[in-house]
Order: C-alpha cells, then structure tokens, then sequence
C-alpha cells in the first residue's frame, strides 16, 4: 500500500537543505512534483539540476498560477508565510 497518492502534483517551495531533503524524499517515492523557490540560485540548484534534471524548477519571484497548478504545496520552514503568494494561497488550502 501507497501511502503518496501517484495522481496528485506537488510543489516544493524552497530550495535549501530542507527543500532538498524533500525533493529526494519524493523522487525516491516516484511522485509528479516541480520546485520553486524566492532566490534566483537557490543553495540546491546545482543539486536539483545534476541528479533530478526532468524535475521542472521556478526560480525568482513566486508565481500564483503555477502554483495553483499543485493539489499539494509543501512551503519550507525557512519562507514566510507572509509573503504575498503564500497569503493568496493560504485561504484556498
């Protein structure tokens, strides 16, 4: 038994040592997911990018229509809330 539904997309958001830690959690467990993260080069880049290439990845300013797209948001500890996207985002679920 699956405890990870394989139809649901998820979104990591952030891209430092919890971030990655995440992603390769999901991989190992052979989920549809992307990244995103505030920074322009997240500290993980270069890690995300040389052992999960196919993973699609959004660097900058955080975009609200994709990540709409996600059923699942998974918000590292190390980004606020607070900020914009995640405010308009909080009230949806």
């Amino acid at each position: 038994m699956s405890l990870i539904a394989s139809d649901h997309f998820r979104i990591v958001v952030g891209l430092g040592k919890s971030g990655m830690s995440l992603v390769r959690f999901l991989a190992s467990r052979g989920v549809a997911f992307a990244v995103a993260d505030t920074r322009e080069n997240p500290p993980e880049l270069a890690t995300l990018r040389r052992d999960y290439p196919q993973v699609e990845v959004r660097c900058g300013e955080l975009d609200v229509d994709f990540l709409c797209r996600a059923d699942e948001l998974y918000v590292s500890p190390g980004l606020a809330l607070a900020t914009r996207p995640c405010r308009l985002l909080l009230p949806v679920g």
